[in-house]
C-alpha cells in the first residue's frame, strides 16, 4: 500500500498565503528581531505600501518609513513589540493615529501577539481599521454637544418665556377678577358666563406657566442633597393637601417608609403630584382610598402610591408621563399635563424609573423606583392619616 503524497512547501505556503489574503485585517509572521517574513495582501496595501521585498527592517521603523505612523506612534508599537518577544506580556493592543486622507485622519487597531517559541521564535501582528467606528464616534460626540447647547437654548427660552408672561397674565387676571366681582349678576347671562370662561382661563394659564417654570427649573438645576424622611415629606405634602382631602373625604394610610440621600424639594413636588392625582382622579361611586407604602429588594427602593380610583386603561400607561397629556381633558378636572412629566424627570434624575400599573375602573398604583443606596435608613411607622371622616 504506497502513502499519500506530501504536499510540497512551496505548495504548504501557497495555501498558507491564499488563507492569509483572505482576512478581512492586515496579518504579518514577525521573527525573533521583529521583521515580517510572511505577509498578505492587506498588510502591504495598509502598512508597508510599495516598499521593497524582503523586508529587513523591524516592522515598527518600517511602517514610519512607509509613512504610516509618525516616530511617536513607531516608538510606541516598538515597545508593545519588544515586551512580546521578551515574553514581558501576552499581547499588546492599541488603537493609533495613522496618515491622514482627505477625510482627516484614519485610526487602526494594532495587534501583537507571541508565536509558540516551541515551533517558531517570533510573533503575529494584526491591524485592523477602525476609521469609520472613530469617525461616527466623533460624529455622535459633536452631535450630542449641539442638542446639549440646543436644550440649555430650549431650558432657557422656557424659562424666560414663562417667566416674562407671569406680570402681563396678572394684569389681565386681576381686572377680569374685578369685573366678576363687580358685574356679575348685574349684565345678562351670557356676559356672566363669558366672565367666567375668562376668569377660568386666566388660572389655567397661570398654573400651566407655574408648572412650566417648575419643569424648567428642574431641567437645569442641580440639585441639593441631604438626609430627607420620606415619611415626613409625605405628612407635609398631606398637610398642604388637607382641605382638598377633606372636601373628598379621602382616606390615606402612610406605612413606615424610609430616609434617603436626595432633594426633600424634589421628592415633595414628586408625591405631590402622584397623592394629588390619586385625589383629583377617585371614582365617584365610592370613597378615595390611597395606600402609601414602600419595599427594598437589595438593589432597588420602590415606592409605591395606590388608589381605588376611575384606573388607565393599559393602552396609555406611557403617554400619561408625557408633557401636556390629559387623559380626561373636558371632565372639569383642573391641570396642565406636567405634572406626571415632572415626576418622571425628578424620578430619572436619581437614575430610577416610574411607571403606572392600572386598569380602568379598577384603580392606579404608581410606582417608582431608587437605587437602594439612596437609602440612608428606615422610618419608625408613619402614622395613618384619615384626613377625612372615618367609614
Amino acid at each position: 500500500m504506497s502513502l499519500p503524497k506530501l504536499p510540497s512547501p512551496d505548495m504548504l505556503l501557497a495555501t498558507w498565503n491564499v488563507l492569509l489574503d483572505a482576512l478581512p485585517a492586515a496579518v504579518a509572521l514577525l521573527d525573533g528581531g521583529g521583521r515580517p517574513v510572511v505577509i498578505n495582501a492587506e498588510w502591504k496595501r495598509m502598512v508597508v505600501g510599495d516598499h521593497p521585498w524582503p523586508l529587513t527592517e523591524r516592522y515598527p521603523s518600517l511602517a514610519e518609513k512607509s509613512g504610516l505612523w509618525n516616530a511617536a506612534t513607531a516608538a510606541q508599537v516598538e515597545a508593545g513589540l519588544a515586551d512580546v518577544l521578551a515574553g514581558r506580556r501576552d499581547m499588546f493592543q492599541e488603537e493609533v493615529e495613522v496618515a491622514v486622507d482627505i477625510f482627516g485622519s484614519r485610526w487602526q487597531r494594532v495587534q501583537i501577539l507571541p508565536v509558540d517559541r516551541g515551533s517558531f521564535d517570533g510573533a503575529v501582528a494584526m491591524h485592523i481599521d477602525i476609521t469609520q467606528q472613530h469617525r461616527l464616534s466623533d460624529d455622535l460626540l459633536e452631535q450630542k454637544v449641539n442638542l446639549e447647547d440646543i436644550n440649555r437654548e430650549l431650558q432657557r427660552f422656557v424659562y424666560v418665556a414663562s417667566h416674562d408672561l407671569q406680570e402681563p397674565l396678572r394684569t389681565v387676571a386681576s381686572f377680569v377678577q374685578l369685573l366678576a366681582r363687580r358685574y356679575k349678576g348685574r349684565l345678562d347671562p351670557d356676559a356672566d358666563e363669558i366672565i367666567d370662561f375668562a376668569v377660568n382661563g386666566a388660572k389655567r394659564m397661570s398654573a400651566l406657566i407655574q408648572d412650566l417654570l417648575s419643569y424648567s427649573r428642574l431641567t437645569g438645576a442641580h440639585y441639593h442633597v441631604a438626609e430627607v424622611d420620606l415619611g415626613h415629606v409625605v405628612l407635609d405634602v398631606l398637610r398642604g393637601l388637607d382641605t382638598l382631602v377633606a372636601e373628598t373625604k379621602s382616606n390615606i394610610v402612610v406605612h413606615p417608609l424610609p430616609t434617603v440621600l436626595a432633594d426633600p424639594i424634589r421628592l415633595a413636588s414628586l408625591l405631590q403630584n402622584l397623592i394629588s392625582n390619586a385625589i383629583k382622579y377617585r371614582h365617584p361611586d365610592r370613597r378615595a382610598q390611597i395606600e402609601i407604602f414602600a419595599v427594598n429588594d437589595g438593589d432597588m427602593l420602590t415606592i409605591t402610591v395606590a388608589d381605588n380610583g376611575i384606573g388607565i386603561d393599559p393602552a396609555y400607561h406611557d403617554k400619561v408621563f408625557e408633557m401636556f397629556e390629559r387623559l380626561f381633558p373636558h371632565d372639569g378636572r383642573d391641570g396642565t399635563g406636567i405634572g406626571l412629566t415632572i415626576a418622571q424627570r425628578i424620578v430619572e434624575s436619581y437614575g430610577g424609573r416610574i411607571w403606572v400599573e392600572s386598569t380602568e375602573g379598577h384603580g392606579s398604583t404608581f410606582l417608582f423606583s431608587l437605587p437602594a443606596g439612596m437609602i440612608s435608613a428606615w422610618s419608625r411607622p408613619t402614622p395613618v392619616l384619615p384626613s377625612g371622616d372615618s367609614p
